[in-house]
């Protein structure tokens, strides 16, 4: 049997068909996820059928390491597609203060951005003597959106978690 070379990359939507992922890998093409794009780069639609692959440009924008407070913008915008290229864009931002769960994730990068006027919400520094209700307010302007139970617990839970995520973040930027 012969050995395919996948020397091209083809930006495809996923899911991707069997049909069309036979194809294109025939033809050499190393099959990528449309979330990992560069702007201005053609996109197949994975689940069209063989005849309706209409390639179209890439509006999306990469994430930019370090560009602040861009970069945060450019994560939060992935925040509703792929989450492990979301992850990914955020972690080259938040590095090691990077939280565990997708919403964490959104409000630590709200809170790197400073917010709706660009400066950063205080956290008064006797913090966790708050109390529950003090706890969800403060997350909810850090977040920049009320704070809501989950599944890893209470609102209180969720807000001593944003916070920290908050304070570590800082504390590793300063």
């Amino acid at each position: 049997m012969k050995k395919l070379v996948l020397d091209k990359t083809a930006f495809v939507r996923h899911p991707v068909l069997p049909e069309l992922k036979r194809k294109l890998n025939s033809e050499g093409y190393q099959i990528v996820d449309a979330a990992f794009a560069p702007e201005g780069e053609t996109i197949l639609d994975g689940s069209a059928s063989e005849g309706a692959k209409t390639p179209t440009k890439s509006p999306v924008k990469t994430a930019k390491p370090n560009e602040i407070p861009g970069a945060a913008a450019d994560a939060l915008a992935l925040a509703g597609g792929n989450f492990m290229a979301f992850k990914s864009a955020a972690k080259k931002i938040l590095s090691d203060a990077l939280p565990g769960t997708k919403d964490e994730i959104i409000a630590a990068l709200k809170a790197y951005d400073g917010g709706a006027d660009g400066t950063p919400t205080p956290i008064p520094e006797a913090w966790e003597a708050m109390t529950d209700d003090e706890l969800v307010e403060l997350a909810g302007k850090l977040a920049g959106e009320p704070v809501n139970a989950g599944s890893e617990g209470s609102p209180a839970d969720k807000a001593r978690s944003i916070i920290q995520a908050t304070v570590d973040d800082r504390a590793s930027r300063a």
